[in-house]
């Protein structure tokens, strides 16, 4: 008994050396089909030109658009130790500390010294309480008033038998 034919004996036998070569894969069609090993010499250095221009544009946004984050540790110059500029500072340790930023406090003579510091970049100091009218524009042009903390009055006594 013969064997019923096979779809494969359907079919018609093509000569294979006759058959037309597939065209070769182009630049993109090797990219996408992750057939990097085919690349010749002059598309390797096309995909390292596009990589370097992606890169290119990614630092061009982050660095042009993203803001740089906080710094981690904050020095603020405030009095006296037993002054009210630091207990101000304390209390602004404790804030900043909920935000994970460590506020340093540095002790000092007082707001002519706390000025010093802000205008001698090897002092490392970012943050300082001065009293208003201690120093101005002219005299520190690198630096900028942030707040006013409090007001403080000055009272003037004399002697009446004077």
């Amino acid at each position: 008994m013969s064997e019923p034919p096979t779809t494969a004996s359907l079919q018609p036998e093509t000569d294979r050396s006759t058959a037309s070569p597939r065209p070769p894969l182009g630049f993109a069609q090797k990219l996408t089909r992750g057939e990097f090993l085919l690349l010749t010499g002059k598309e390797q250095l096309q995909l390292a030109l596009l990589i370097l221009a992606v890169l290119a544009v990614g630092l061009w946004f982050l660095f042009g658009f993203v803001e740089p984050p906080p710094p981690k540790t904050i020095r603020i110059s405030t009095g006296a130790s037993t002054g009210a500029y630091t207990r101000y500072a304390e209390q602004y340790a404790a804030e900043f500390a909920k935000h994970g930023i460590k506020l340093e406090i540095v002790n000092s003579a007082g707001s002519i010294e706390n000025l010093r510091r802000l205008d001698d970049p090897k002092q490392k100091v970012d943050l300082a309480f001065v009293q208003g009218g201690v120093g101005s524009a002219e005299q520190h042009p690198g630096l900028v008033g942030l707040a006013s903390v409090a007001y403080e009055p000055i009272w003037f006594f004399h002697d009446k038998k004077g």
